[in-house]
């Protein structure tokens, strides 16, 4: 993909059966902070998103796993759109001086995805 594409390339390897996706796993907010879960990872996966990422902030288990929180979008590094239902992720995105949409996919979670999923970013 590098050579065809130019773009940097970080494999990751993802070891919870739950987060089969990378955008489950985790969620990027701007250049240096990102949302992730650490047990989605393995050892080496863990330690380039460390390398990649100045500020890398780890969502609850149970919020990563159940609540999709990682599966939300942040447009304009000021922005994020969350899935409703996380209340510690939205504690630290707020910390962090994010505004906090929370936004209702329950019922889309139930296939396998959220927010990252239905959006489609036009130019």
């Amino acid at each position: 993909m590098a050579e065809i594409t130019g773009a940097r390339v970080v494999p990751l390897t993802l070891i919870h059966e739950h987060m089969y996706h990378l955008d489950v796993a985790l969620m990027p907010i701007d250049e240096s902070t990102a949302f992730s879960y650490r047990g989605a990872f393995d050892e080496e996966s863990w330690a380039r998103l460390v390398a990649a990422f100045p500020r890398l902030i780890e969502v609850p288990p149970s919020e990563a796993v159940e609540g999709f929180a990682l599966n939300g979008h942040c447009p304009d590094e000021k922005t994020l759109l969350l899935p409703s239902g996380n209340p510690e992720t939205r504690r630290l995105a707020e910390s962090l001086g994010l505004t906090v949409q929370e936004l209702p996919t329950r019922e889309f979670q139930k296939s396998g995805g959220s927010i990252f999923c239905l959006k489609n970013m036009l130019p």
